[in-house]
């Protein structure tokens, strides 16, 4: 079996109406796959608890950004929310589980930054986060238990695929949503 660890990004688009055609478009189509996949039994969804904090946080900018009424602008936020945590709760089918952090993800922190750093890039700003580095640590934790053929990271940032994808030591795949299909023989 599969493993696909969710970050933020990606999870969040499955919430969100996005227009035909648009690059988020393709993220709601990759992960609807996935559930279709889960539903199956032929991969297991996670996604990092931390990530949990990054959706919310992305659902209340889409609720309250740009809206007066502040009542029909929670009773979005909170829709969102409930809809994610239906997905996410064991009473409510978990269709994705809950990935904890644990101290073990963190000792693999000073690797990921340093093979950011080792692969070439014009970028000047916008470096992976301490929270990107966690869910690649989580992942690689995943790859090394299930291996490296069947746990992938699915991520709507472009430069976390590409860390996870192009470093020399790779903990993990990942699978860049507005490019990378959902691998195909699962």
């Amino acid at each position: 079996m599969r493993r696909f660890l969710l970050d933020a990004s990606a999870l969040v688009q499955l919430f969100v109406i996005s227009k035909t055609g648009t690059p988020e478009n393709k993220t709601k189509s990759a992960i609807s796959k996935l559930l279709s996949l889960r539903k199956q039994g032929k991969a297991e969804l996670l996604v990092p608890n931390l990530c949990m904090a990054e959706c919310s946080k992305s659902f209340a900018k889409l609720a309250y950004e740009g809206r007066e009424d502040h009542n029909k602008a929670g009773n979005k936020y909170r829709a969102l929310v409930d809809s994610l945590v239906g997905m996410v709760s064991k009473d409510r089918g978990g269709l994705i589980q809950s990935f904890p952090l644990e101290r073990r993800h963190l000792v693999d922190i000073e690797d990921i930054f340093t093979a950011e750093y080792r692969i070439p890039s014009k970028r000047d700003t916008d470096h992976l986060s301490g929270v990107d580095a966690i869910i690649i640590a989580m992942g690689g934790d995943l790859a090394r238990k299930h291996g490296m053929d069947n746990v992938f990271v699915v991520t709507q940032d472009r430069w976390l695929a590409t860390v996870c994808n192009r470093s020399h030591s790779r903990p993990v795949r990942a699978i860049y949503t507005f490019e990378d299909p959902i691998p195909d023989g699962i």
